[in-house]
């Protein structure tokens, strides 16, 4: 693999190298396969797959075109895409910092499920407004630190998601081995690391009695101490 410095592109400090870091563990490229990346935004990442990895053929889709692409490119929504593309054409599937801007999010899984082959791995990635900056936040302002109180007609994200919402979408359309990671915590965050220790046993303590069809180990992943601290979360699940 040639050593390119991995762009972070329109997301999170951190956050596109975990989902290199992510791939590498779950892919093999000696072998050719196909990489789905939607949106693909400027193309960024994108271009750094395919000139990372000679082997792997990368896919992007974005309603906006960009003309500097290595990449095969398709300018349509992202539905559009996915309903007219042949069943189990992807290896890998990459949703960075994208899935607040689609609608029809049920519909979208079911999607990534039936264009993965088999056992086909999905990376989703999401902002994470779980933190007690954001708590707080909500406590004195009633919303989030990433998201406005009130959204225009024409916002662009404004469908936020939070992590145990996406992991309800990934079980209801068969995806398994659910993983996640917490990710970009930025210097300003140190100074809440003690109020999140404070809170976190309280949290926990909920998190682990409260009546539910997951398994303890299955909370403690959706939910560990960084998730009070990290900015952004990364899944990582199976076809």
């Amino acid at each position: 693999m040639t050593q390119i410095k991995v762009p972070r592109g329109n997301t999170q400090k951190g956050v596109n190298e975990t989902v290199v870091r992510l791939l590498s563990e779950n892919v093999d490229f000696t072998v050719p396969s196909v990489l789905l990346d939607i949106p693909c935004g400027a193309g960024e990442f994108a271009r750094y797959l395919q000139s990372s990895y000679p082997r792997l053929k990368v896919v992007g889709v974005d309603i906006i075109k960009h003309p500097d692409v290595n990449f095969e490119f398709h300018q349509m929504e992202a539905h559009t895409y996915l309903k007219n593309v042949s069943p189990e054409s992807f290896n890998v599937i990459t949703c960075v910092s994208g899935i607040m801007c689609f609608d029809q999010i049920r519909d979208l899984f079911a999607c990534f499920h039936g264009a993965l082959n088999s056992s086909g791995l999905l990376i989703v990635t999401n902002d994470n407004f779980m933190t007690v900056r954001d708590r707080l936040n909500f406590i004195f302002f009633g919303c989030f630190k990433r998201f406005k109180l009130i959204y225009n007609n024409n916002e662009g994200i404004w469908n936020i998601l939070p992590p145990q919402a996406l992991a309800m979408h990934l079980r209801r359309n068969n995806f398994k081995n659910i993983r996640f990671e917490y990710a970009s915590v930025y210097m300003e965050d140190w100074p809440l690391i003690p109020l999140a220790l404070i809170v976190y046993p309280f949290f926990l303590t909920y998190l682990i009695l409260l009546k539910s069809d997951l398994s303890i180990r299955e909370r403690l992943n959706l939910f560990p101490l960084k998730s009070l601290i990290g900015r952004h979360y990364v899944v990582v699940a199976r076809k």
